[in-house]
């Protein structure tokens, strides 16, 4: 049902949306916009890949959040690429970085690519030192005040 509502409010961005929706609803709104170009496409991660970086993070962001509630290690267990590579570029974007560096720390082990080992004990620690510094509220309205901010590239009616 959230979903379906978000779809119907957020199928096109005004410069009115940005005025009437809440900086808590803005991340989700931002991100079932995109969701929703990159679903009308033949190649999701090519559409990805094509879309301004701006759009990229809050695409990003908008995962992690909803993951990174559950725990850091959640997101990575969740998610690959494109997103996860980027994440750390999307914190940093909104300037939320207190925790960068746990982000950092497991995107090795979580990264096909990598030759870094699961470490069950450093996945632990940070899982606990993450449940301290993460406010999903706080990133919420960081990524907000990121989305008003860079609004030209987000206005597509």
């Amino acid at each position: 049902k959230r979903d379906y509502e978000l779809r119907r409010k957020f199928k096109e961005i005004t410069d009115k949306t940005f005025t009437e929706t809440d900086d808590g609803e803005l991340l989700h709104g931002a991100a079932m916009n995109i969701q929703i170009s990159l679903e009308n496409t033949s190649d999701m991660n090519a559409a990805f890949e094509a879309l301004e970086s701006e759009k990229k993070f809050v695409y990003a962001l908008e995962y992690f959040n909803e993951d990174a509630v559950k725990s850091l290690s959640e997101f990575f267990r969740n998610n690959g690429a494109p997103l996860v590579p980027i994440v750390p570029d999307a914190l940093n974007a909104i300037g939320e970085t207190a925790y960068l560096h746990l982000v950092n720390e497991l995107l090795p082990m979580f990264d096909e690519n990598s030759e870094v080992s699961v470490d069950k004990a450093v996945i632990e620690r940070c899982d606990e030192e993450f449940k301290e510094l993460f406010n999903s509220d706080v990133l919420l309205k960081k990524a907000a005040e990121f989305i008003k901010g860079n609004k030209g590239v987000f206005i597509n009616a």
